[in-house]
């Protein structure tokens, strides 16, 4: 599946909180707010066509640490390669960066398909 991933603006990542709501995740409802403040530029999506499929965010918060979360792929689109798509673009961006990750228990084996 051929899918385009850019940074997200902060009204974008909206659908992602409520997708994530959606699934029963338990989130922070201020945590994106958080991250945007830390770092703008670390919110990414995968795009199919102009729909939103999947999403995930990077904070660099520092030249040493970062953290990713808000990683999810809408249920239609799964397993379609989205998921290791944003996770590689999500450490990519981090670099060298220390990474901290917010995941989910029952999907680590996917976890295994993001390039490290």
């Amino acid at each position: 599946m051929d899918a385009k991933i850019r940074t997200l603006s902060f009204n974008e990542f909206q659908l992602v909180i409520e997708w994530a709501v959606a699934e029963g995740w338990n989130i922070g409802r201020c945590d994106a707010g958080i991250f945007h403040a830390i770092d703008p530029q670390g919110f990414f999506g995968a795009f199919i066509g102009e729909e939103l499929a999947g999403a995930i965010s990077a904070a660099a918060y520092s030249a040493d640490f970062g953290f990713i979360g808000f990683f999810i792929v809408k249920p239609e689109y799964r397993g379609h390669l989205l998921g290791p798509a944003l996770g590689n673009k999500a450490i990519e961006y981090l670099g060298a960066r220390n990474i901290g990750v917010d995941g989910v228990e029952a999907k680590e084996k996917h976890y295994d398909q993001i390039s490290l």
